[in-house]
């Protein structure tokens, strides 16, 4: 688990510590930088080789702060450091005494993290492929069908979602598809996966994040968008409440942020509030005792951000 993170150069982070716990929640306003600590963290991920899957950038130097690619971009935690700097006109990004050149078109980087940090974001995934068939794949999670053939747990987890909505699960395996059905008049109705709702392909991509993973430190952001506030619920929970994997997450929701405070131990989660002074990201930590007054504010809970963390 990460203890602490240090991050200076990156984006709209000029410098910035913080100490993380087992859930940290990060809120704020718009435009705060918000996502940008969870790129930055990004580039600590395991898994992914085209960083521009994860990182929103047109060309490199747009990475370091105020374009500024004299001051190299760090990205510390207790157990990792990595750098991405420029120097003999040529982009370096170093880690673990290796250097690696990258270009805007060809950031690619192959590590396996040391803290087994893995940043999930969803984005429909119309043909899966066999990657790994213990975990679900970063970002977006081609393997799910290989996943739903390889672990009973998780396929009766989306069957029983399937269920709810009166149908079955079925999967293609010569075509690696996955399909629901309906019977009607002794008749089964097929529908393929690209048909299902936005929301539930959601629920399912996430809920396959936590029930695929463990001993990981896993980055998501915005969970809850373009989901029905029950489902936002019930996901808020789970992952308050999954006590083997840690947990980075920007939201804007306050069923999603109640939740998860709701079922997590105070001693497990950390909420943060970014603000934006000085052409600078920065932190502030909501105390342990102001908790109980965000439960007590409820959905309003975003509208009087500016009380807490003083």
């Amino acid at each position: 688990m990460i203890n602490q993170v240090h991050i200076e150069n990156f984006k709209s982070i000029r410098r910035l510590t913080f100490g993380c716990k087992r859930v940290n929640l990060i809120i704020g306003q718009p435009n705060t930088g918000k996502s940008n600590i969870l790129e930055a963290l990004a580039l600590l991920s395991s898994g992914v080789n085209d960083m521009k899957r994860l990182i929103r950038f047109r060309e490199l130097n747009n990475l370091f702060y105020d374009n500024d690619v004299s001051q190299k971009i760090l990205v510390t935690t207790d157990t990792k450091r990595v750098e991405l700097l420029f120097e003999d006109n040529n982009f370096y990004f170093k880690e673990k005494g290796y250097s690696i050149q990258v270009t805007d078109n060809n950031f690619h980087i192959n590590f396996t993290g040391v803290d087994g940090v893995l940043y999930y974001k969803y984005s429909p995934v119309s043909n899966f492929v066999r990657l790994n068939p213990l975990k679900l794949k970063t970002p977006h999670g081609e393997n799910l069908f290989e996943l739903l053939q390889s672990n009973p747990d998780l396929r009766r987890m989306v069957a029983d979602i399937f269920s709810g909505l009166g149908y079955k699960l079925q999967l293609r395996t010569q075509n690696m598809e996955i399909e629901f059905v309906k019977e009607e008049n002794n008749v089964l109705i097929t529908y393929p996966w690209q048909s299902l709702s936005d929301t539930i392909q959601r629920i399912i991509f996430y809920n396959s994040v936590i029930d695929t993973n463990k001993d990981s430190t896993i980055l998501l952001e915005e969970p809850e968008a373009n989901t029905f506030p029950l489902y936002t619920k019930l996901l808020g929970e789970k992952i308050a409440l999954d006590d083997s994997n840690q947990y980075f997450v920007v939201t804007h929701n306050p069923f999603f942020l109640l939740s998860a405070l709701d079922k997590a131990p105070m001693s497990d989660i950390a909420i943060f509030i970014a603000e934006y002074e000085d052409y600078s990201t920065k932190l502030k930590e909501v105390q342990s005792s102001e908790l109980p007054q965000i439960l007590e504010l409820d959905s309003d809970v975003f509208l009087n951000l500016n009380k807490f963390g003083k």
